[in-house]
């Protein structure tokens, strides 16, 4: 019974190792590399803090008052 056990262990070893030198040996095929140029124009800092500006709020009256909240 136990050389049956070492046939089955080293039939397994074996397929394993031929599947494992199969799938290492398969060739994947060529390869095509394709460079994609954005078409979508990224905004500077300054065009996006010009874009931005009307949101800022320059009051210092409204600087004092979020300061005696925050304290």
């Amino acid at each position: 019974m136990n050389k049956f056990y070492v046939k089955i262990v080293l039939f397994l070893l074996t397929n394993s190792l031929h599947v494992n030198n199969k799938t290492l040996s398969t060739d994947p095929g060529p390869i095509k590399y394709v460079t994609f140029i954005s078409r979508k124009r990224y905004l500077t800092p300054e065009e996006i803090y010009e874009k931005n500006k009307h949101l800022l709020f320059i009051d210092p009256e409204e600087t004092e008052k979020a300061d005696e909240v925050m304290k």
